[in-house]
């Protein structure tokens, strides 16, 4: 009797050390690479690992295993192929659903199969070399963890993931899942709105110059600057209206794209492409490595982050935010910002051409206030409000968001409008007959809250053979 409670001990013991270190596997879901595993001695949890951004877990049944499924990487690729298959969303989870049960069925086998290994080794291990020892141990081992696992299934409630708990930055995640609910998954229908919008701002310029007062631009070139999208595909559609009704050359972000910086974020970058015109782009602080290499793999999307480039004759010189190095968005520290104005001095100081760069670009506005006179026309974005100043004779824009805040937009009472500012340029003979540069004629800005508040229009007028902002 004593040996047979001794054999059972160690092919217990042996089934949770083979269990813990053994246990967890990475399976392919589609376009997911998951991580499954399982602990014992644990309150019944299961637990959703989302790197970098933290844990959710729930208490979802009454044995002491602990379940744990870790996002191990994300095939943007794949999931914009998955995405233009056009499947329902019904069919497209069930799919998800079918299979996952498939996978955690294999996971299952496997765990169950560790358990009999670490039964039987738990009985070598005490010392017995006799067959019908060691398969008497790795049948504890089975039984046991068959048992665990039967009691976790007969009492799991999917429900408690209705109030889960959350650890690291998805501690805000009851009120983004909130927002899902009320806005995201409207947001189809809000892009197209917006679209419809901003084809018509052409009919409405085009009445607002046959006013007096304002009379007409015809630049040479029209330059779209815009800024902190935070993931909102709607910004895309607004965005894409203006670049068609005005015929935009160019388009210049000030950053933040996306909100955390995650591979999966980066999937919305593709649609860069289908502006159809060259995309200048500078980091912001809620940017990342990863999601960067995504924007400068697009054809039309150029990457600036300290040198100066000339793209239909307009020079650009353009630095990434400190912040955008890194896997986690924050704001950079006083010393991060100060190396990088000393790399963007350096720069101004070795460029031969006196007249370059037109466009200083930047995402912080304390960077941007460093270099006030150094550049005809400095951008920056950040506080997501539109604004366009002239100071020591630098025109300063800042296009405010262009996404609306992204979700956090539609967390705040007062609603956060869609901006985006258009500068016309034109070419401008020197003296000798045979320079040409560009100079700015006019700065209009474009805010549009929705379709019941409508949109805001405003025209800003540069001073003839002045940086003077005359607004009309």
């Amino acid at each position: 009797m004593q040996r047979a409670v001794t054999v059972g001990f160690f092919s217990v013991l042996g089934m949770i050390v083979f269990i813990t270190f053994l246990s967890p596997s990475v399976y392919s879901l589609d376009a997911f690479e998951i991580e499954l595993a399982v602990e014992i001695f644990d309150r019944g949890y299961t637990q959703v690992f989302v790197p970098p951004l933290g844990t959710i877990s729930a208490r979802t049944h009454l044995s002491p295993l602990q379940f744990s499924v870790t996002l191990r990487n994300v095939d943007p690729e794949l999931l914009v192929e998955m995405a233009a298959q056009g499947v329902g969303q019904e069919a497209f989870v069930e799919g998800i659903r079918q299979r996952l049960l498939r996978i955690i069925e294999r996971f299952v086998l496997r765990v169950l199969g560790l358990a009999a290994l670490g039964g039987a080794f738990g009985v070598l291990f005490l010392g017995y070399r006799r067959g019908r020892v060691i398969l008497m141990g790795a049948v504890v081992g089975f039984l046991v963890m068959a048992l665990l696992l039967g009691v976790s299934y007969l009492s799991y409630d999917t429900g408690a993931f209705l109030h889960p708990e959350y650890r690291g930055i998805l501690r805000a995640a009851p009120w983004m899942i909130g927002l899902l609910e009320e806005g995201i998954l409207k947001v189809r229908e809000l892009g197209e709105q917006i679209q419809v919008t901003a084809r018509n701002l052409a009919t409405l310029f085009a009445r607002i110059d046959n006013l007096p007062p304002l009379g007409s631009v015809r630049g040479d070139l029209k330059v779209l600057v815009v800024s902190d999208i935070h993931n909102n595909p709607a910004a895309l559609d607004f965005i894409q209206g203006v670049v068609d009704t005005f015929a935009v050359d160019l388009a210049i972000d000030a950053g933040d794209f996306t909100d955390w910086g995650t591979p999966l974020e980066a999937v919305l970058t593709g649609r860069l492409k289908e502006l159809g015109i060259p995309y200048l782009f500078v980091p912001g602080n809620h940017e990342s490595p990863q999601v960067v290499e995504a924007l400068g793999a697009i054809e039309n999307v150029t990457i600036l982050d300290g040198q100066i480039v000339r793209v239909k004759g307009v020079s650009v010189l353009g630095v990434a935010d400190p912040s955008s190095h890194r896997e986690l968005p924050r704001v950079g520290s006083a010393q991060e910002f100060e190396e990088v104005a000393q790399g963007l001095r350096q720069t101004l100081k070795a460029n031969p051409e006196p007249q370059e760069p037109l466009f200083l670009v930047v995402h912080n506005p304390i960077l941007a206030n460093r270099f006030l006179g150094e550049a005809l026309i400095i951008v920056h974005g950040h506080t997501h409000k539109i604004a366009i100043r002239n100071e020591k004779g630098s025109i300063v824009i800042n296009p405010g968001t262009s996404g609306a805040a992204g979700i956090r937009g539609l967390q705040v009472r007062q609603e956060v409008p869609y901006s985006v500012v258009l500068v016309h340029l034109e070419k401008s003979v020197e003296e000798d007959g045979r320079t040409v540069r560009l100079v700015p004629l006019a700065v209009d800005s474009i805010q549009i809250s929705n379709v019941k508040s409508g949109l805001i229009l405003e025209r800003i007028l540069v001073e003839e053979g002045t940086n003077l902002l005359r607004q009309e």
